[in-house]
């Protein structure tokens, strides 16, 4: 929660910088068991609200709450417009040196005495330091330096519904089993996801959407969002990069 709360002044900082908005602050929601994220939200100071099913649901028609229910309102979340961030990132690298490379491979990342040497398809590049956010990809980088990191690579399946893009609503994480999360998709309206229920893959291979998961995702669509069609529109798959605790690593190697 820290690290979320920090890094929303350096994400307003960089939207500063290129002239757009990069996190869309639609508030967020979770529903069911919310106890531990109640108090992790009120250790940080976070804002937070807690009201029944019954007042969220008609806060918010997008959903349709059990009225006994309890749902946790936080009203500084959002998500990310994850293609403008990119662009934002490589535009503010650039305009301060950096210099952008792209369409090669690199196939490893080692410790020279001091230097960070990466090696690449066309040759290899000497450097102070890398910092390496590769994903499903990083133990296959970091090559001799150290043990691989303790993540999983998993391969997960999301759905889209539409709706009204006119219907505004917060995010939506649903403490159930398995937890399923929902956000809003521009220009669709409703992305859904399954949380942590897909298997241990290859990220090299490509993905393939699990039925069952869209069956799933489907039903608890129909029963939360009342206004979203019944059916998704589509279904694609991402990758999960994860520690079993789910906490970020930041770490130093050579």
């Amino acid at each position: 929660v820290r690290d979320a709360m920090d890094s929303l002044k350096l994400w307003r900082e960089l939207e500063n910088e290129v002239g757009e908005p990069l996190i869309v602050t639609t508030g967020g929601l979770d529903h069911g068991d919310i106890d531990a994220n109640l108090r992790a939200l009120q250790a940080c100071g976070a804002t937070t609200e807690v009201i029944d099913g019954a007042v969220a649901s008609e806060r918010w028609p997008a959903y349709s709450f059990p009225s006994d229910s309890r749902v946790l309102f936080q009203p500084d979340a959002g998500y990310a417009r994850a293609d403008h961030c990119l662009r934002a990132f490589v535009t503010s690298a650039t305009s301060h040196g950096a210099e952008l490379r792209t369409s090669f491979r690199v196939h490893a990342l080692k410790d020279d005495g001091g230097r960070a040497l990466v090696e690449t398809d066309d040759d290899t590049i000497s450097a102070r330091v890398a910092v390496v956010t590769a994903g499903g990809w990083v133990n296959e980088l970091i090559g001799t330096i150290g043990e691989p990191l303790p993540v999983d690579v998993t391969r997960q399946t999301v759905a889209y519904f539409e709706m009204d893009p006119a219907i505004s609503f917060p995010t939506l994480v649903d403490w159930t089993d398995p937890p399923l999360y929902s956000l809003p998709a521009p220009g669709i309206g409703v992305k859904v996801g399954a949380h942590h229920v897909g298997p241990i893959t290859d990220p090299n291979e490509s993905g393939v959407v699990d039925e069952g998961t869209v069956e799933v995702m489907t039903a608890w669509t129909r029963k939360r969002y009342p206004l979203a069609a019944r059916d998704p529109v589509a279904a694609e798959t991402c990758i999960y990069t994860s520690t079993a605790n789910e906490r970020f690593i930041f770490e130093r190697r050579g």
